[in-house]
Order: structure tokens, then sequence, then C-alpha cells
């Protein structure tokens, strides 16, 4: 029954089903006893598996103007669906790659690393889902340049100026090389040399 009705409010606004629940079990997540918990986990993962099963671009632009404006728990949550849909890949995985290689959804997803309510492991999975999306094989080599911030003279620069030193732990660091070492081409080496220097 619940599943019924679920299915049916997705049929009016997915995004808003998703962050409603989300929101409802977020608040006092930490007095949550064993079972609500389950409860809670349950009818999350029934939203996620609803939303994957069909995610459009609609549904890719909701979710990152949801993102600017929730709480850090949400926003890991929805980047958290965004990411299982492409590691490991699915059948879905290139639609996505495709999407969040546009400009603007791009764009939404970067400004995110500076934002400082959110947490280090948010700002991770940020990072993890534009490299995985390079990796997946789907992206011509202009797009994947665009996802390096290689296009447009754009670099790293203000994101690593961006970041707090509290922020910038080993694993962030190590993301955002990665994305610059997948690339040959010569503007990476420029990249590098920023990063490195403003690290330094």
């Amino acid at each position: 029954f619940f599943l019924d009705v679920l299915k049916e409010f997705f049929k009016y606004d997915r995004i808003f089903v998703f962050v409603l629940i989300e929101f409802a079990f977020s608040s006092s997540n930490e007095n949550f006893d064993d079972e609500e918990k389950q409860l809670r986990t349950g009818i999350f993962r029934i939203v996620q598996h609803l939303l994957r099963q069909n995610m459009t671009k609609k549904d890719f632009e909701t979710i990152l103007s949801t993102i600017g404006s929730s709480t850090d728990v949400i926003v890991h949550e929805l980047l958290d669906l965004i990411y299982s849909l492409i590691d490991p890949p699915s059948s879905q995985t290139r639609a996505v790659a495709l999407l969040l290689a546009q400009s603007n959804l791009l764009e939404q997803l970067y400004s995110l690393l500076i934002v400082h309510s959110l947490s280090n492991e948010t700002k991770i999975l940020v990072l993890r889902i534009i490299n995985s999306i390079i990796q997946s094989g789907h992206l011509s080599e202009q797009e994947q340049a665009q996802l390096r911030l290689e296009t447009h003279h754009i670099g790293f620069g203000g994101i690593i100026s961006g970041l707090s030193v509290k922020e910038l732990n080993v694993v962030i660091v190590q993301e955002i090389l990665q994305l610059i070492l997948s690339s040959s081409s010569p503007t990476a080496v420029h990249h590098l040399n920023t990063v490195l220097t403003l690290l330094s």
C-alpha cells in the first residue's frame, strides 16, 4: 500500500517526495531507535529505487536546485543517489554522464565545493561523481575537458582558494589531483602547477 502511495505521488513531484521524506527523518536522526532507523532506511531506499528507474533531466535540475538550499544531510543523500547511478556503472550511466557534462548543471555541482556549510564528506562525494563520470568512457574529449575545468581557462585555483585550510584534507586534494592527472592536455600541466603552488 505504502509503495503504491509513493508511486502515485511520484507522478506529480518526484523530488519533492524524496526531499520531504529525507527532511522528516533527518531532523532528529540521532534520537532514532533501531526500529525507526530501519523504517527510515527502508522508505528512503524505495524512493531511491523509484528515481533510479527513470531519472530525467528535469529530475537532475530539481536535485541540484534543491541541493542549493538544503542541509548537509539532504545534500549528501541526493549526491549519493546520483553517484549510485554511475558507480558501479548502470543502464543510466551514459545518460547521467551526458546530463552532468552540460555547463549549467556542472557549474551547480562544482559550486558546492565552496559552500562552507557542507561537510568534507559531501565535497569529496562531489569530486568522486565528477571523476567517475570522466572515467565512464561515455564523454567526448571536449566534454571531459569541460569537466576538468580545462575550457575557458578556469582551472582549480579559485576552488582551492575558496576552501579553508581545514577543508583541504588529503582526500579532497587527491580527488582534485586525480581529475587533473587524468588529462594529457598541456593545460593540465598549468593547472597542476597552480594547485601545487597554492597548496605549498
